[in-house]
């Protein structure tokens, strides 16, 4: 074996076997991966027959005849076989006094596919040829270059543990090169003029102008593909390419060229096309994202293409829009960046300066822009100024730093200001896409406060006018989110979302059918039924994902997460808290759910001050902008987190409990049960209950927060019992005490004695901090002990 070659240990493991076999070995990869050389090198003392396909006139003359004796077969560079040489081929294929070994830059063929089924196919991929920093350090040694482990790891990733680009790296080190980024540039560089010179020069014009084009592009998809290019065949091209080599990767109907390939591509389309086409590429590619509502891939083909023009029109486009399915934040950058007079000279920039403004917390400036546009509509008569009153209309009830104050007063008055024809209203914003409608755009705290009294205020016809949906439907969904906030009957809750799921279509209304499943989850998990909440989250994201609505996967996600949260899931908590958005590195008050569900995160990971730190920032948004549903969770939080901290709480919750009081809040701490319900008994012990806190309201919190106290989230709950702190005694008595069995009934079935279940029964009990067998066998039920 060559003193300075290393092969890849699992493909030369794969390729021993498959010849112990005798079973057909199809090895596929990039060029540089060292396909032909681990071959050659492994049957360096075989005799064998090489046949290439790149070689002009080959022939499988060479091949020998049927014999007694095993005959080894090597066809390098398969993905330049025809198809008529495919058929001869498979002749081959099915003798058994022959082991083939099958070399191509493409995946496994389709002819080979019956085979792989038979089992009778062994196939060593790409990754199978990766070389690791283990390998990168042997061939180091062989050229007397010494590396750490953590050097070796970096140029086998630089290198995407390519054997020919890691050759490259360690010339260019053994030549004084440092290993650092300037390393990557100059490996990338060399391995791409390569792979222009060794494999693009085979294919056809076709198929290279083809790449060219749609390079421009990430990824695409057959209709991208064909707007681009003009062309209906792309998919036979695709074939062609697929058939050359591992170039391109396929993930539903999605096509991507691999990374290491694409910026060859581009370097080779702006020598073939020049800039001036490009450009005009990147443009059509921005008007196809933009007419299927892809909004931020259509400003990144804009700003590829130069055009500033079609920038600003998208900016304009994308404030007529709200800020559920709008990019805003987004966009921020661009928007700042537009001068004064673009923005005086458009209503829907004028609005979407005002939202952006609050959104970033700057209300002076946001009260400006409102200003500029009430001036603009007394200045102008028709259509503009009805356009402008539209828009001050939608900002009355939308600028979120403006808080919810008097917000059914104004409703009132504008769904009449509709009705006479006044003003026209676009889609509002009815949740943000968050689980909620009171905590969604707005807080809508004097709903709450409303309760049973909601129709007396405003009517679903109202409801209909300004938010352009059934009222009806939104009045239920209301109604059930009013009263399990409230705290009351859950079958009360479940009659109002019942009615409005039954009259919702999700998918023509997909974030309403959100807040619809998240109520019949929390009524789920309140009575217990863990495994019909994750029904009902995981029927969403499968509609979610079916439509194609990214916001509303996403905010799936969260629900899962909150799901982990209860049960305590480790690996998928830490999971959705590794990609959750850093409230570090810029505070987005559009994502405010986002951060309180990582503040719970936080917690489950024991990160406390992380958990403090974050809670003040929502505390500071929330008082700021009035959000009094979210002014009470923050402090319920915070006072968890002071309290295990072994800091001051009493003051904290207390303070929460009056907010709540004043407008009918109680399911907010009944949420965090496991953990408030002994910081709300320990607030009438001692000096006893804050006066200022009524009597029959504390009770209600303590009532909802007992009960869901006793299988509430394993996170929040600072006891960490799980099943190994039960015997299996214990776990099956547990078992049969759910099945309604009584305590002589249980000894009889298990052999023990009375006494014994007796003992094991109080120590369940005391491990499991409840007061008798039926809260026993519903804790231990969610903590899925049973």
């Amino acid at each position: 074996m060559n003193r300075d070659y290393i092969p890849a240990p699992r493909a030369l493991s794969k390729l021993k076997e498959a010849r112990n076999a005798l079973k057909t070995v199809s090895i596929y990869g990039a060029t540089g991966y060292g396909k032909t050389r681990i071959v050659k090198e492994y049957l360096d003392f075989h005799k064998y027959t090489y046949i290439d396909c790149l070689e002009s006139g080959w022939s499988f003359e060479s091949i020998p005849q049927p014999g007694r004796q095993v005959s080894y077969v090597v066809i390098d560079n398969l993905q330049q076989m025809d198809s008529e040489r495919e058929e001869e081929l498979k002749v081959y294929l099915n003798r058994e006094d022959l082991w083939l070994v099958l070399i191509s830059r493409s995946p496994v063929a389709s002819w080979s596919l019956p085979l792989f089924a038979e089992n009778r196919l062994f196939v060593i991929n790409e990754e199978d040829l990766w070389l690791g920093p283990d390998e990168v350090m042997e061939i180091a040694k062989t050229r007397d270059i010494t590396l750490t482990h953590e050097e070796a790891q970096y140029i086998s990733v630089i290198g995407n543990g390519n054997a020919f680009a890691i050759g490259l790296a360690l010339n260019l080190i053994a030549t004084g090169q440092g290993i650092d980024d300037k390393l990557r540039e100059t490996v990338d560089r060399m391995y791409l003029v390569n792979f222009e010179d060794k494999v693009m020069k085979y294919w056809s014009p076709e198929m290279v102008e083809f790449l060219m084009t749609v390079g421009v592009v990430d990824e695409f998809t057959l209709e991208l593909a064909e707007t681009l290019t003009g062309d209906t065949r792309v998919i036979n091209i695709i074939y062609d390419l697929r058939r050359a080599g591992n170039f391109i990767n396929i993930e539903g109907d999605v096509y991507a060229i691999r990374p290491i390939f694409l910026k060859q591509i581009r370097r080779v389309a702006l020598r073939g096309f020049g800039g001036t086409k490009i450009k005009n590429l990147c443009f059509a590619a921005g008007k196809y994202y933009e007419r299927h509502n892809e909004y931020m891939k259509a400003l990144k083909m804009y700003e590829l293409s130069d055009n500033r023009g079609a920038i600003k029109e998208l900016l304009i486009r994308n404030a007529r829009r709200n800020t559920s399915d709008g990019y805003f934040w987004e966009f921020r950058e661009h928007y700042l960046a537009l001068s004064e007079e673009e923005i005086l000279a458009s209503v829907p920039l004028m609005s979407a300066m005002s939202v952006l403004q609050s959104v970033l917390m700057n209300p002076t400036e946001s009260e400006r822009w409102y200003g500029e546009l009430a001036s603009f509509a007394k200045r102008h008569d028709g259509g503009r100024k009805k356009a402008a009153l539209s828009q001050l209309a939608y900002l009355d009830i939308m600028l979120p730093h403006r808080g919810s104050e008097h917000l059914i007063d104004i409703l009132n008055d504008t769904a009449q200001r509709v009705k006479n024809g006044e003003i026209e209203l676009a889609q509002m914003p009815l949740t943000n896409n968050r689980s909620s409608i009171i905590r969604g755009g707005k807080d809508l705290y004097e709903f709450v406060q409303a309760g049973d009294n909601l129709e007396n205020l405003i009517s679903a016809d109202t409801l209909t006018r300004i938010l352009k949906t059934n009222g009806d439907t939104i009045m239920e969904i209301l109604k059930s989110e009013i009263a399990l906030e409230r705290g009351e009957d859950l079958y009360k809750v479940l009659a109002h979302v019942t009615y409005a799921h039954v009259s919702l279509d999700a998918h023509t209304n997909l974030p309403l059918f959100f807040v619809v499943t998240a109520v019949q989850m929390k009524v789920a998990v309140a009575m217990g039924d863990y495994n019909k909440a994750v029904e009902l989250i995981q029927a969403f994201e499968t509609i979610a994902k079916d439509i194609g609505d990214k916001k509303m996967v996403k905010s799936a996600e969260i629900g899962w997460f909150k799901l982990a949260l209860r049960v305590n899931d480790k690996d998928k908590i830490n999971e959705w808290m590794a990609k959750a958005p850093s409230e570090d590195m810029e505070f987005c008050s559009l994502e405010r759910h986002v951060y309180m569900a990582k503040a719970r995160g936080y917690i489950a990971q024991g990160k406390l001050l992380e958990a403090r730190m974050l809670l003040n920032k929502m505390n500071a948004y929330a008082t700021r902008y009035n959000r009094v549903g979210l002014m009470i969770l923050v402090r319920v939080l915070s006072a968890v987190v002071c309290q295990r901290s072994g800091v001051a709480w009493r003051e904290i919750l207390e303070e929460a409990l009056l907010i709540g009081q004043e407008y009918g809040y109680v399911r907010t701490f009944g949420e965090e049960g496991a953990a408030v319900y002994p910081l709300l008994k320990e607030l009438d012990r001692g000096d006893g209950l804050n006066p200022s806190i009524e009597r029959e309201y504390y009770e209600r919190v303590i009532q909802s927060a007992g009960v869901i106290a006793a299988g509430y989230p394993k996170y929040l709950n600072s006891d960490e019992t799980d099943r190994g702190d039960f015997s299996e005694s214990a776990i099956a008595i547990l078992k049969l005490q759910a099945e309604g069995m009584k305590i002589r009934e249980i000894a009889q079935t298990l052999h023990l004695s009375e006494s014994t279940v007796k003992y094991h029964c109080g120590e369940t009990y005391r491990k499991l901090k409840v007061k008798g067998k039926t809260e026993a066998v519903q804790k231990a039920k969610t903590l899925k002990i049973i």
